[in-house]
Formats: structure tokens, C-alpha cells, sequence
């Protein structure tokens, strides 16, 4: 639970310093990469769940450490992708994190080693054989996500929604 409250704090903001994503905080966003400066993806960790946040259609992946540390991989939905995201349909990924006190966002960059080694994460979480069949599917759909950078299905079916929306705002 406290985990789902961080989150929308989280939401409920972003920097504008992010390729991926568009501005809204107070939080900065920091692009990773090469490493995650503060998360340690090297350390055995387990799938906890996947689940749909309150904000429009953000979905999270939780992940615990063996060290009972708490990892959120976060798909923030449409509304706060950037320009260039929207363009290429390209799906955002997002930990947050807290360091010296603070609430950051690391973006994960495309194509980057701190994407390969969330891929690998992933991978080592998948070879365990510890999920529920329903779990390997669920972390096999996030896993392609996060390695073509298309959003899921979910996040596609709210993107029509999303758009109809925000022209309905703008008077269109």
C-alpha cells in the first residue's frame, strides 16, 4: 500500500528534463544510460505484481530484492509521454526512486545498458521457475515492452481514449 501512495505522489509530477516524458514536477527526472545510479538490479530480486495506477492508465511492475527492498518499474500512460514518444508510439520506463531524501525519476533511455540490464533482471527472475504461469505471462508482456518500447495493450487501448479526451478539451 505504501508503495501505491509513493507512486501517486510520484505521478502526480514529472520534470521537463526527460526525452521520453513530458514535464509536470517538482521531482527532477534523470536519464539513465549506462548504470541506475541507486538501484541495484544485480540483486536477486522476485516478481511481486503488476497493476494499474489511478492517474488514467499507468501501470507498475513491483519487484522486491532478497534484501526486502522495493523496486516499481513504472509505464506512465499517454498523457505523459512527449512529443517525440507520442510520435513513435514508444512506450516510456520509469523507476522511482528516492535518494538523499528526495524523489527522483530514472528514465530509462532506449537501447541503452541500463535497459539491457533491466532485460537481464528480468531474465534471471523468468529462468528461476518460482512464478505462476499467469506471473511468466504477465512479466514476459512487460519484459517485450520494455525491450521494443511498445506499449501494451493496455496502455494502447487507453491512447484512442486519451486523444479523444484532450481534443474534447481543446474545443475540437
Amino acid at each position: 500500500m505504501r508503495t501505491l501512495l509513493s507512486l501517486a505522489l510520484f505521478v502526480a509530477a514529472f520534470s521537463p528534463a526527460s526525452a521520453q516524458l513530458i514535464g509536470y514536477s517538482r521531482f527532477p527526472i534523470e536519464r539513465a544510460t549506462d548504470t541506475l545510479n541507486g538501484i541495484d538490479l544485480d540483486a536477486p530480486m522476485s516478481f511481486k505484481g503488476f497493476g494499474m495506477y489511478f492517474d488514467g492508465g499507468s501501470y507498475g511492475a513491483r519487484f522486491e530484492t532478497d534484501a526486502g527492498i522495493e523496486i516499481t518499474l513504472f509505464l506512465p500512460h499517454y498523457g505523459y509521454w512527449s512529443d517525440a514518444a507520442r510520435t513513435q508510439l514508444q512506450q516510456p520506463v520509469v523507476f522511482p526512486h528516492k535518494r538523499n531524501g528526495k524523489y527522483i525519476w530514472i528514465e530509462i533511455e532506449p537501447k541503452s545498458n541500463a535497459n539491457a540490464s533491466l532485460l537481464d533482471a528480468i531474465d534471471s527472475i523468468l529462468a528461476r521457475d518460482e512464478l505462476k504461469r499467469s506471473q511468466v505471462t504477465t512479466l514476459k508482456r512487460v519484459r517485450k515492452c520494455v525491450e521494443d518500447r511498445k506499449p501494451l495493450k493496455e496502455v494502447s487501448e487507453r491512447i484512442e481514449l486519451y486523444k479523444r479526451n484532450a481534443a474534447v478539451a481543446a474545443g475540437g
